[in-house]
């Protein structure tokens, strides 16, 4: 589930998007290899969200940040944070 606010492509300097998204993965869900590999640390059996922001630097770069939060679902209590900051371009 996510919900995305601002301009849908990242093209100009100033434009911006905002998201949150939920997400849920069970353990048998995927094999592990082909689970997201930045969310719980690639591992399967979690649930939890992802904040993330863009703001347009120039023509076709930009910046975004996100936060990534887990927990185990089942198990031992497990829970992984994780910032990650990315400078993006498109040519």
């Amino acid at each position: 589930l996510k919900a995305l606010f601002g301009w849908p492509i990242m093209a100009k300097p100033d434009d911006w998007q905002v998201a949150l998204s939920y997400r849920e993965l069970g353990a048998d869900a995927v094999i592990d290899a082909f689970a997201d590999s930045d969310f719980n640390l690639g591992g399967t059996d979690a649930r939890g969200y992802v904040f993330e922001a863009s703001y347009g630097l120039m023509n076709e770069v930009w910046a975004t940040g996100k936060l990534m939060s887990s927990n185990s679902i089942d198990g031992f209590d497990f829970g992984v944070d994780i910032v990650q900051i990315d400078i993006n371009a498109r040519f």
